[in-house]
């Protein structure tokens, strides 16, 4: 009888540790919670302040912070409207990713992206073949600003 209550005062002892130590863990994460929340708000109105500040100042649209659609104007040069990326993409790096993101961006962002296939993989191009790319993806206005991404060796644009 008395291994019993002794086994019970046990039980009854680690149930109350448990329970005071979840009790703990929650005040804890409450008190974290709160902690979150204010930092929250003033982030939040530390960059209200900043667009504030921002917006009343001729700024590039890249340097503008969480501007909706509505708030950004459209600032593009005739250089952007003219751009051109080539990326060569290189196995094992993340390329496919990141082409995978320029997929998703492109239309939203307004360019486009085409992918260079070079013929029988070879990945290097004949000078003429060089000359005849550099001559296809500048004179292709409907396609500007555009990112050419694929596997492909270095072309010298000065031949």
């Amino acid at each position: 009888m008395r291994g019993i209550q002794l086994h019970l005062r046990r039980t009854a002892l680690i149930v109350l540790l448990l329970m005071c130590v979840g009790l703990f863990f929650c005040t804890h994460l409450l008190l974290e919670i709160s902690n979150l929340k204010d930092a929250r708000v003033k982030l939040e109105m530390e960059v209200a302040q900043l667009q504030h500040t921002l917006g009343t100042s001729d700024i590039s649209r890249s340097r503008r912070l969480y501007a909706t659609n509505e708030q950004v104007r459209d600032t593009y040069s005739p250089y952007e409207e003219d751009m051109i990326i080539l990326y060569n993409r290189v196995p094992k790096t993340g390329s496919t990713s990141f082409a995978g993101i320029a997929y998703d961006l492109c239309k939203r962002n307004k360019f486009h992206v085409l992918h260079v296939n070079i013929t029988r993989n070879a990945h290097t191009l004949s000078l003429v073949d060089q000359v005849r790319f550099i001559q296809n993806i500048t004179e292709w206005v409907g396609k500007k600003p555009a990112m050419y991404h694929g596997h492909f060796s270095y072309i010298d644009f000065s031949k």
